[in-house]
């Protein structure tokens, strides 16, 4: 829920209340701003509000959501890492675990974000697209080369 949790919070409170906590996972779009600031974005990206990360984040703490996904749209299919600083912001802000997405291309990305406070990491292009021409192939890291990442 990201749109909804903006435009209707009440819906977040009420699943909360028929389903339990446990079933609130919010997520919140981030991208910056010509400014340079950080603001949640609804509607699939297209449209700016005025809330902060960490205020967002909250917003959606209060509302019973029990984790957060956060997206940093900036870095969405670019393989170049997770937006650290931003995890850390978040992170820190709440006490409900945070999944970080946007950004892996390799398995040292997502150690990155889990030592920056995240709980929990979300990738797909690293898993689908491959090679010079980035062809899409679905893919999985070998069984001991993730073991050893996260050891």
């Amino acid at each position: 829920m990201n749109t909804v949790f903006w435009e209707k919070p009440d819906v977040v409170s009420q699943i909360a209340k028929t389903l339990g906590n446990q079933s609130v996972v919010v997520s919140i779009d981030i991208n910056r701003t010509w400014l340079g600031k950080y603001r949640l974005f609804v509607k699939s990206g297209t449209v700016k509000t005025n809330l902060e990360p960490i205020t967002a984040a909250r917003k959606a703490v209060d509302l019973c959501a029990e984790e957060i996904i956060l997206n940093y749209i900036g870095n969405d299919g670019l393989m170049n890492g997770y937006n650290l600083d931003l995890i850390k912001q978040v992170s820190q802000s709440v006490n409900v675990p945070v999944v970080a997405s946007c950004g892996a291309g390799k398995l040292s990305h997502m150690t990155q974000a889990i030592e920056n406070g995240a709980h929990a990491v979300a990738a797909g292009s690293m898993f689908v697209f491959h090679g010079a021409r980035n062809a899409v192939l679905v893919n999985y890291p070998e069984k001991n080369e993730l073991i050893n990442t996260f050891k």
